[in-house]
């Protein structure tokens, strides 16, 4: 990890951030690599494509399970 994240406080937005980051890369993967024709003539590759999916999918549900943790929505007060 380079030494000039290890002084920054993560906040509500880093975490937004981070799961836009994640959901972009997976739209990109489906949209445009894991849909495209030379996947679909190769099984093989779109086997992997698809666990690279997965993963991913994992990814932004613990990112955005963490931001939910670490920064739970605030009640409205006319709604308690």
């Amino acid at each position: 990890m380079s030494k000039k994240y290890k002084k920054i406080e993560l906040d509500e937005f880093h975490y937004h951030e981070a799961l836009e980051i994640a959901h972009l890369f997976s739209s990109i993967i489906n949209e445009h690599l894991t849909n495209h024709i030379v996947i679909y003539n190769h099984p093989e590759i779109k086997e992997k494509l698809e666990k690279i999916e997965e993963l991913l999918a994992e990814v932004y549900k613990m990112i955005g399970d963490l931001r939910f943790e670490l920064f739970p929505p605030i009640k409205n007060a006319e709604n308690q």
